[in-house]
Formats: structure tokens, C-alpha cells, sequence
């Protein structure tokens, strides 16, 4: 019906103006070009909206305020922490800790099992192209090659209640020494599941309930970019990020630490300091 209105409207506007008589494969024609016309001009203001403006980012390390610094515990110690509340209390002791460019290296912390479901998750279930079939990481969307660091601890809920930990609270920093001043940089990526958490879909696979007094050993599964970026120059196209500009240097995992504060991660610059505790991972490499 509205084909057939714009169709008379033509007609009308030609003999009202004079024009010659035109044949209905003439107004066809008229119509097919103007809608050509209109939707390229629609499809071009669609591309224009979907191109955002440059982004850059400069990156680097922090200095770390001396007032605030968290008390860093070695591998293999125990450590208590309170909620400020104090009514909820874990303690946690890292084990051992693995860096590799493979899934499947899961099984000298975990069992078969573990390993299995851990790889379904990420192929089936996921579904962000982190791991391949055959267990190896791919990169970034930067381009930047992914490492597994695989972190088991054993946790225990001294609570007088049950608990549900939930480890992407867990972030993740690398520390140095700078002429006597501790810096800081949070790594870029995070506690993607556990090894065995409480279910193995989106919403339970980085999540365990531990009931009031109980110790589960539990294996952290971090994907994170093993190379610094510097500085970075991105726009978005169509949902994608497209980058103009990508500078890289220096590995990012050198003296690396995670969060104790169970309680929940911060994007803030000062997130680090919502920590009374840092526990220190020693790193050893599979490949």
C-alpha cells in the first residue's frame, strides 16, 4: 500500500508538472533509485555512529602509598583475614603456583577430571576464545599472548557461617622495587573459575560455598596478558576494537601477588589498598 501511494504521488507530481508521460517501469525506476539513494545514506550515517573517537591510554606503575602498604605473606604461610565488620573470617595459604601458555597443564595441581571440565568450560560454555581444543591459550584481543597462572590454595571458612567465595575478587598485581619505592600495576585479566567450584556454568564456575569451620583446596585459574602494554591508541568499528597504536615492553609477571579482599574488586586506581594482606606467588613455568 505504501509503495502503491508513492507510486500515484509521482504520477500526480509529474502531470501537475508537466513532464512527459512516464510508463509505471519509469516510476519503478524513479522509486528503486531514490530508496538506493536513501538507504546508502542511511547505511553511511549507521558507520559513521558505529566509529567512536581515538582512545589512548598511557599505562604504567603506581607508587604505593607508605601509609597504606599491605603486609605481603610468602608462599606457603597461613593468614587469617577479617572483614571489618568482623563477621566473616577466611584464612588462606598458597600452595603452589604454575604459569603456562596450556590448559592441560592443570593436572599437576588438579585431577583428570578437573582438567576436563575446566577445558569444556572455556571451549563450550564460555565461548571468548581464550582456549583452543587442544589446550592452548590464544591472545588477547591486543594481540598480546595470554598465560594461565594457576594459583592453589587451601581455604578455610573459620566463620560461624556458611560462606559463598567468590574469586574474581581475587585481582591480581605485579610489585617492584623502584630505588627503595614499592610500586604496583594490576595485570590485565582475571580469575576466570575455579578447578572445582560449586557448578561449572557462567554464573557458578568461579564460586564456592564453604560451610561454617571447612577447608576445601581449590585451584585459581587466571588468564592474563603475560607482556605489559605501555601505551595504547584504539577506536571502536562495529563493536570492535580496532588499534591504531600499540606499544608493548617488559613481562608482566615478575613478583606477582593477589588480593585477599574476598569482599569484592575494585576498578579504582586505589583498589590495592583495600587490602590489609597481599599473598606473594613464586612462580615456576611449565614451558
Amino acid at each position: 500500500m505504501k509503495k502503491a501511494a508513492i507510486i500515484i504521488c509521482l504520477i500526480s507530481i509529474l502531470v501537475l508538472q508537466g513532464c512527459e508521460r512516464k510508463s509505471v517501469e519509469d516510476v519503478y525506476s524513479i522509486i528503486e533509485e531514490e530508496t538506493n539513494n536513501r538507504q546508502e545514506e542511511i547505511n553511511n550515517q549507521g558507520t559513521e555512529q558505529q566509529i567512536s573517537d581515538d582512545i589512548t591510554n598511557n599505562k604504567g606503575y603506581s607508587d604505593m602509598n607508605g601509609n597504606s602498604i599491605p603486609e605481603f605473606i610468602e608462599q606457603g604461610e597461613k593468614v587469617k583475614v577479617t572483614t571489618e565488620k568482623a563477621d566473616r573470617i577466611l584464612s588462606f595459604q598458597v600452595e603452589d603456583v604454575l604459569a603456562t601458555h596450556n590448559i592441560n597443564d592443570l593436572i599437576q595441581l588438579s585431577d583428570d577430571e578437573a582438567v576436563s571440565n575446566v577445558k569444556d568450560y572455556f571451549i563450550n560454555i564460555d565461548n571468548s576464545n581464550y582456549v583452543n581444543s587442544d589446550g592452548t591459550l590464544n591472545q588477547s584481543r591486543r594481540g598480546i599472548n595470554y598465560k594461565a597462572i594457576l594459583v592453589k590454595m587451601l581455604i578455610t571458612n573459620e566463620s560461624t557461617g556458611d560462606y559463598k567465595l567468590i574469586a574474581t575478587a581475587f585481582d591480581m598485581y605485579d610489585i617492584k622495587d623502584n630505588s627503595g619505592v614499592l610500586q604496583y600495576r594490576k595485570l590485565q585479566g582475571e580469575c576466570k573459575l575455579m578447578d572445582k567450584p560449586d557448578s561449572f556454568d557462567r554464573k557458578e564456575c568461579n564460586k564456592i560455598t564453604l560451610k561454617a569451620g571447612e577447608s576445601k583446596e581449590e585451584t585459581f585459574i587466571y588468564v592474563v596478558e603475560d607482556t605489559w602494554v605501555q601505551s595504547e591508541t584504539y577506536h571502536i568499528e562495529d563493536g570492535q576494537w580496532i588499534y591504531d597504536e600499540l606499544v608493548t615492553g617488559g613481562s608482566s609477571l615478575n613478583n606477582v601477588c593477589i588480593a585477599t579482599n574476598f569482599l569484592g574488586s575494585s576498578n579504582s586506581t586505589d583498589s590495592i589498598y583495600k587490602n590489609k594482606y597481599m599473598l606473594k606467588l613464586n612462580l615456576r613455568y611449565a614451558d
